[in-house]
């Protein structure tokens, strides 16, 4: 059995093409950074977008800053995010207690971009319009990272992950489901025997990614 990470990849690239975007970033953000699958994922994207069109930019953004490598794992820090926002916008309430509330929110966004300073250059210096996260949970960060910056998602940024985890399921985030539980459905039915189960010439039986659209995406 196999699942289809190019054809995944494809499907992400196309969504985002023919909706017109020509400025991609791609951040490479820590702890992953240095993992097999994440760096051969980068470069299937990164392929994918530079093989459309002459006129498509692509930036790879590494991110090494604090918050990211604070992060021990996926499931102990969903929402470390949003953490991290309220604490910022806590923080200028202490700082500026007469502040308004717009004053507030504009204090927080200037702090949230210094604390990403490669999202912000993405976004702010590169005039990217799409993102695409190379997991699910990291895409659900840009996009809270996104609103906490005071952008529009998906007017002025569009974001798209990969893997379709269940957890961030609850998030607004666009992403790609690699249809690994009909592969998982197909493979046991193949065991037990019970009912046909197609496979390649080759006898591959293969998942079927599709795009799962939660509205992060929309033309640039």
């Amino acid at each position: 059995c196999m699942y289809g990470v190019e054809e995944a990849v494809e499907i992400a690239v196309d969504a985002l093409c023919r909706l017109g975007h020509k400025r991609f970033g791609i951040p490479a953000s820590a702890p992953f950074a240095g993992d097999l699958w994440f760096g051969d994922r980068i470069r299937l994207v990164r392929n994918a977008l530079e093989k459309r069109s002459s006129s498509i930019r692509v930036f790879v953004e590494h991110e090494e800053e604090p918050y990211w490598k604070s992060v021990t794992g996926l499931l102990e820090n969903q929402e470390s995010i949003l953490d991290l926002i309220r604490n910022r916008r806590a923080q200028m309430r202490a700082e500026h207690p007469r502040a308004s509330r717009a004053r507030l929110e504009e204090l927080a966004a200037k702090t949230l971009a210094k604390d990403f300073p490669g999202l912000h250059r993405l976004c702010a210096e590169r005039y990217c319009t799409a993102i695409i996260g190379i997991n699910q949970w990291l895409a659900v960060c840009y996009y809270y990272w996104a609103l906490g910056v005071g952008m529009d998602v998906p007017k002025e940024l569009s974001i798209v992950g990969f893997d379709d985890m269940f957890v961030d399921s609850i998030h607004p985030v666009s992403t790609i489901n690699f249809g690994l539980e009909n592969l998982a459905y197909r493979v046991a039915h193949l065991l037990i025997g019970d009912i046909p189960v197609g496979a390649d010439r080759e006898g591959v039986i293969r998942s079927k990614p599709v795009l799962v659209d939660r509205g992060s995406l929309s033309e640039p």
